[in-house]
């Protein structure tokens, strides 16, 4: 048995004796543009996050509540508990590792040296109660975020965005918790992994997916009352298709039809003229997805589901049991979302000589999602 394998099987047996751990919520609030007076921001995010041991596991990064501000004083709340709630790792040669659920991982205490360069404003270390500190698990910064629009007239609007991330110690590697609260009220969550390899090997059994999977709670200012829809075109017949969820349920990514999931509050409507309820679009950003059949990968099967919001459903290895066709009106809704990254050994991944897994690491490989804005504004946000 290798050194890291002892290493997990004793996290494994050190698991059934660690009690779950709710660490208290920290809130954070970024006006924008970040670097102007908060008196002149035009659109703000305030975010609760925790850091607990999820269903008694590894722990993850929780993003508890957060709220946008399209305007002063015009704060939607748009997120419950959303959180990666497991990382399956399968192997070619047939292992298979569930890096939240059988471990008792957790996170790595990050200091200042690990913060990018000032962009917009200072980065900072936060402790587990949200306190800035020198040496703590969750880093944040906020940064540019590229072009935001660019008109007729080339005038040219860069965008900014909050990120609040952490690392889990996961033996041989670290998984980046990654969330980005961006100044036009769209999200993206991605999960980076880097490490030292867990075998001196560049055989094609070592070829292995990071599949992280996600557990979404919309709100969007009416938690009880929303709708869920599956969007896709239809190229041959040149159209949008729109079905809507009225009960729990589960669907591939299907590349040709741009499969995304669709959430809106007929309740909650923008200020357009005629007025359109307010929503989000989760979009996957996948190179590729995994299907497996061994017993118990039912939840592979696929990459979306849709159950009912129930705080006691937690673990996605029961998805397949989650989703049993309870009807979906008038409840709490929570979106599940598996994305995957490929990692085939090459000569980057280890030193110069040979294949020694103690030499050389695995550069960050990164999977994750969008949650994009539609029909929060009434009108291009952030324009002219």
């Amino acid at each position: 048995m290798t050194r890291r394998r002892q290493g997990r099987l004793a996290l494994q047996i050190a698991l059934l004796f660690t009690a779950p751990a709710l660490s208290p919520a920290a809130t954070i609030q970024q006006h924008f543009p970040a670097d102007g007076p908060e008196s002149a921001g035009e659109t703000r995010w305030r975010i609760e996050w925790s850091i607990e041991r999820h269903a008694g596991g590894s722990e993850t990064l929780v993003i508890r509540n957060a709220w946008f501000s399209r305007a002063p004083g015009d704060e939607v709340h748009v997120l419950g508990d959303t959180r990666v709630a497991e990382i399956f790792v399968p192997y070619h040669n047939g292992n298979r590792i569930y890096d939240i659920s059988n471990f008792g991982f957790r996170m790595v205490d990050l200091s200042p040296r690990d913060l990018g360069p000032m962009c917009i404003t200072p980065g900072m270390i936060c402790d587990r109660s949200g306190n800035q500190t020198q040496s703590g698990p969750v880093a944040v910064e906020v940064h540019d975020d590229s072009v935001r629009w660019m008109d007729t007239a080339n005038r040219t609007r860069r965008g900014q965005k909050l990120e609040i991330w952490c690392a889990l110690d996961a033996a041989n590697y670290r998984y980046v918790m990654l969330y980005e609260f961006r100044d036009d009220g769209s999200i993206r969550a991605r999960l980076g992994a880097t490490a030292s390899n867990l075998y001196s090997s560049n055989d094609d059994g070592t070829t292995h997916l990071h599949c992280p999977i996600w557990r979404i709670n919309p709100v969007l200012g009416g938690r009880d009352q929303l709708l869920a829809s599956e969007v896709g075109i239809d190229t041959n017949r040149l159209r949008t298709e729109s079905r809507p969820i009225r009960e729990e349920s589960d669907f591939p990514f299907e590349p040709r039809r741009f499969t995304k999931l669709r959430v809106e509050n007929p309740g909650g409507l923008n200020g357009h003229s005629p007025p359109n309820p307010i929503g989000y679009e989760l979009i996957p950003t996948l190179s590729g997805t995994g299907r497996y059949f061994g017993l118990g990968e039912e939840f592979t099967r696929s990459d979306f589901w849709v159950t009912r919001g129930d705080l006691g459903e937690l673990r996605p290895r029961d998805l397949p049991s989650y989703s049993n066709g309870e009807p979906l009106i008038d409840q709490p809704i929570t979106l599940w979302h598996m994305a995957g990254a490929l990692h085939i050994a090459r000569d980057e991944d280890f030193g110069p000589v040979d294949y020694d897994s103690s030499d050389g690491l695995a550069i960050v490989a990164w999977a994750g999602f969008e949650l994009k804005p539609r029909n929060l504004f009434s009108s291009t946000p952030l324009f002219p």
